[in-house]
């Protein structure tokens, strides 16, 4: 035999604040007081027939509602567990997030400050690179005019070496001119005298 019943407001409230002063279960709450009343009406106990298996299966119904309570609680308190092993490795995972995000701001920054100097060291090559070529250029510029100066130089040395084989013909020639000339010239007088001769001019 089940008997269902549901208590008012008050009376749960009551039976509650028993409960948690005695430390004892609603069900062991319930069965004392069903005792009580059955001794309160001449029968000290309950011993056989109908009333006794009505009791005993409250009995058994009140302690397998008291177990799944208490499997209730025990899952809660494995759920409770691990909420706060979870809560731990979510905290845990946001440290490890925030030191990612700085190590990941250091490499960031790193990396712009690598970029910066590949882009000046770009710059600074292109730059070498232009100034090379334009040495380049001038330094072939100079080999022309030096090439040239070269070409002018061995003109003015085969004008040169002309020059000085007409002024080496003309030096010959004056000499040739020089030894004739004193011959061709007669005597002045004082030297005809000296010598003697007869001055027929």
């Amino acid at each position: 035999m089940r008997v269902c019943t549901q208590p008012d407001d008050k009376t749960a409230a009551e039976i509650e604040r028993i409960t948690s002063e005695r430390g004892i279960s609603k069900s062991q709450f319930l069965l004392e007081a069903l005792n009580h009343f059955m001794s309160c009406n001449g029968q000290k106990s309950i011993t056989g027939g109908p009333i006794k298996a009505g009791y005993d299966l409250a009995v058994s119904t009140a302690d397998q509602k008291q177990s799944e309570i208490d499997g209730l609680k025990a899952e809660v308190d494995c759920l409770k567990a691990s909420l706060e092993e979870t809560s731990s490795q979510a905290e845990k995972a946001q440290e490890q997030l925030a030191l990612t995000r700085s190590d990941a701001d250091k490499v960031h920054g790193e990396v712009s400050r690598l970029s910066k100097a590949l882009q000046e060291a770009q710059s600074k090559a292109e730059k070498e690179s232009i100034e090379r070529t334009q040495a380049q250029r001038e330094a072939s510029k100079f080999n022309e005019d030096v090439q040239g100066l070269r070409t002018e130089l061995e003109h003015s040395r085969g004008v040169i070496k002309l020059k000085d084989d007409e002024i080496g013909f003309l030096r010959a020639t004056i000499h040739q001119l020089s030894d004739k000339i004193p011959r061709a010239l007669p005597m002045s007088e004082e030297e005809a005298r000296a010598k003697q001769w007869w001055k027929f001019w």
